[in-house]
């Protein structure tokens, strides 16, 4: 394992901080819903599926989209810190990825598309530099 450096340690807590991410969409989308749809529903079966509430649509969008983006983001951050790259931008895309996801969730939640549109856009770009810095520190664009 790696000596932990201060650059290192800010992947790790950006990784974490999407994870929190992805917890308060989880646990914010059956808030939603009972507040929309009542309690004995929420704890319901959900036999007799109901129409969620806009917003509830929404935040189930984000959630579905984070869990996709994590799948991409996590073993890139992991690869990276477990094989201590030292390409310069690292910390700084992964930086990037957070604040498009944020950016994401915020304006999902709010239904403006062509933000939501472009957040995602920022984040899928800094994925895809991510793997890239990881494929060519690991040797794979010599």
């Amino acid at each position: 394992m790696p000596e932990l450096t201060p650059d290192l340690g800010w992947l790790i807590a950006v990784l974490i901080l999407n994870l929190g991410l992805f917890a308060l969409v989880l646990l914010l989308q059956p808030l939603v819903r009972d507040l929309t749809l009542g309690f004995a529903y929420t704890i319901s079966n959900f036999d007799e599926r109901r129409e969620e509430s806009k917003l509830g649509r929404r935040l189930a969008m984000v959630k579905d989209n984070q869990i996709e983006a994590l799948i991409l983001f996590a073993p890139l951050v992991l690869i990276g810190w477990s094989s201590a790259l030292s390409h310069p931008h690292l910390s700084v895309i992964a930086s990037v990825f957070l604040a498009a996801r944020l950016a994401y969730a915020l304006v999902s939640a709010a239904g403006i598309p062509l933000l939501r549109s472009a957040a995602w856009t920022v984040g899928f770009a800094a994925t895809l530099y991510l793997g890239w810095i990881v494929w060519s520190g690991i040797g794979g664009a010599e």
